[in-house]
């Protein structure tokens, strides 16, 4: 289910066609061990603070902007449990790109989509719908 007042947030391919994004924003110590579930496979935050999105993930769910570089938009929600640090392992929800987005560059924030009917959206197999957002 997309949700559209929940931001997400513009990822641009690289030029080897992988995407990253910081899901944190700053990273710290407090950060390490930090991990993204995108579909069924779960990511390690890197050193740098960003997740790599996978290049089959960003041609199966991107659109070619203009530089022919593939976008694609991803939200980020963790389950809250209670546990400490619970909000240290996320899960991304990909979609395709609402036209708007295209123009946009990585880490920008906007919450358009693309219409429900015809999103092509990635969620973990786990997802349920009451997620919060991440820190």
């Amino acid at each position: 289910m997309v949700k559209n007042d929940i931001p997400s947030y513009i990822v641009v391919a690289r030029k080897d066609g992988r995407g990253g994004i910081k899901p944190f924003g700053s990273y710290g110590k407090r950060q390490a061990g930090a991990t993204v579930e995108i579909g069924n496979n779960t990511y390690k935050v890197g050193k740098d603070g960003r997740v790599n999105i996978p290049k089959k993930i960003m041609d199966k769910f991107g659109e070619n902007n203009k530089d022919g570089r593939k976008v694609l938009q991803v939200g980020f929600r963790t389950e809250k449990t209670g546990k400490p640090d619970y909000w240290k392992n996320v899960k991304a929800q990909i979609n395709e790109p609402a036209k708007d987005s295209l123009k946009g560059k990585t880490g920008e924030v906007t919450i358009k989509y693309k219409p429900v009917k015809k999103a092509n959206v990635l969620n973990p197999k786990d997802a349920p719908d009451f997620y919060e957002k991440a820190n």
